[in-house]
């Protein structure tokens, strides 16, 4: 939306020079310039406001603890709670997961982990 309002402000100042200005042109000079905005100034403002952080990767899960949220039967499916959030969760063991005891992610396919118990 920044960008957008860059793209308006921008061509609210051309109508103030030129106030006769085909409406064709208004138009591309607000494609352009909110492209333009958008493509120059996205990345530093992403990286002043903090919010240029990446999600963590599948390998950086993978042998990290999960917590069940309720009991899950070998080779069935359930939720499970890890790094505060909720996710889809599959039992690839042979024992039962029982709530809230911790478990090893296995591996993680789209957005469901495989869990193992930890010992």
């Amino acid at each position: 939306m920044i960008f957008l309002a860059a793209g308006a402000f921008i061509t609210a100042g051309l109508l103030l020079v030129f106030p006769s200005s085909p409406l064709w042109g208004q138009m591309l000079l607000f494609s352009v310039s909110s492209l333009f905005s958008m493509a120059f100034f996205r990345k530093p403002l992403m990286k002043h406001l903090g919010w240029d952080k990446s999600s963590p990767s599948r390998d950086e899960i993978v042998n990290e603890t999960a917590t069940p949220r309720e009991d899950i039967l070998p080779n069935t499916y359930g939720k499970a709670e890890l790094r505060g959030t909720v996710w889809n969760a599959r039992n690839g063991g042979s024992t039962v997961l029982a709530k809230g005891k911790p478990c090893r992610v296995s591996r993680v396919e789209g957005l469901t982990l495989w869990l193992d118990s930890e010992g």
